[in-house]
């Protein structure tokens, strides 16, 4: 298979697999999902992109999105400690009540648990003459198909960017949380991407 027939089913697989994830409104109503090259959302005036260094651009986390982990954390551990509290208070203690609270407090254990790994996790992405590196894995441009931005409406996290790789896997990034020049991250990324982009293309030709 070429890498236009594959890049093709790898469009048609993500365009399927992003309308099966849409939520009950918008599956009723037959909204088809958002799904935009990078390349249309910057269009030709991906120039006025603030790049003044020739070798990469870094995405950091947004403090309020830091803020939002750690209010997280705070709230369900709240009721974590209340709940062990209540529990330890009773003067005689019986399985089925220990059970009871075990069980409610799971949930907000896994709250305080998915909320610290994702504050320690620290995410970056930079975006590079070589390729798309995320956290610690990179993604070179010459095994990238395509680089698409997916918005789900409704939902925390709507922006995503999406690559297409040449090994037939369909990379997910959220870019919300990054910080970014504009109010939609969506933008910014698009023009770093086909900046970086056309400076390898440059590299390589030269």
């Amino acid at each position: 298979m070429t890498r236009e027939l594959l890049k093709e089913a790898l469009y048609k697989r993500l365009y399927k697999e992003e309308s099966a994830r849409q939520d009950i409104f918008h599956r009723i109503l037959r909204r088809k999902p958002s799904i935009s090259s990078t390349a249309d959302i910057a269009g030709e005036d991906y120039e006025a992109v603030r790049a003044d260094v020739n070798t990469s651009k870094l995405f950091r986390q947004t403090s309020s999105f830091r803020n939002r982990q750690i209010l997280g954390m705070v709230m369900p551990a709240l009721l974590l400690c209340f709940l062990l509290f209540q529990l330890f208070r009773e003067e005689q203690l019986d399985v089925t009540r220990i059970l009871m609270t075990c069980l409610i407090a799971s949930l907000p254990l896994f709250i305080v648990l998915y909320n610290l790994r994702e504050l320690l996790a620290n995410t970056r992405l930079e975006i590079k003459v070589t390729g798309i590196m995320h956290n610690d894995w990179i993604y070179p441009w010459e095994n990238i198909l395509d680089t698409c931005i997916v918005i789900r409406r409704g939902r925390a996290g709507a922006y995503l960017l999406v690559l297409l790789m040449d090994d037939g896997e369909i990379v997910r990034i959220r870019l919300t949380e990054f910080q970014t020049l504009q109010h939609n991250p969506a933008l910014d990324i698009s023009y770093y991407i086909e900046h970086y982009k056309r400076l390898r293309n440059r590299t390589v030709l030269a």
